[in-house]
């Protein structure tokens, strides 16, 4: 089984042409809002352009934010779309912050995604008691 993590300190990030091409893909972990319903009413547009610099969201000709979801759900790393694009895009695919990777595991192991300070990791699940 194939996941995708981010192998470096800062966190999963994926770049703005690796959201742009999932999200033309079709992949079900991509979506596009106005940025109304992204930012929420009370937001103007210089928090709106520096979140955008600061986080390099993709933006749709007609202004439209594409929202990518694999970030925080971490079944969506096996999406198949997902590991398509990082492996045709390699090092492209990586956003400032992360230095996202392909691993392959095991197909029949229990497994979960750990992080530290950004830095991902694939275990098997074990038991464990405080």
């Amino acid at each position: 089984m194939k996941i995708v993590i981010n192998v470096c300190y800062g966190g999963f990030d994926l770049s703005k042409e690796a959201k742009l091409k999932l999200f033309e893909l079709g992949c079900p972990h991509t979506r596009a809002e106005t940025p109304d319903v992204f930012f929420g009413q009370d937001r103007d547009e210089k928090e709106r352009e520096s979140y955008l610099r600061m986080f390099r969201t993709p933006v749709l000709e007609d202004r439209r934010l594409v929202v990518d979801n694999h970030r925080g759900d971490y079944k969506a790393r096996t999406c198949e779309t997902l590991i398509r694009v990082v492996e045709e895009m390699g090092e492209k695919a990586s956003g400032r912050f992360g230095e996202i990777k392909v691993i392959e595991i095991p197909d029949d192991v229990d497994y979960e995604i750990t992080e530290y300070d950004g830095w991902e990791k694939v275990e098997e699940k074990h038991r464990s008691w405080g």
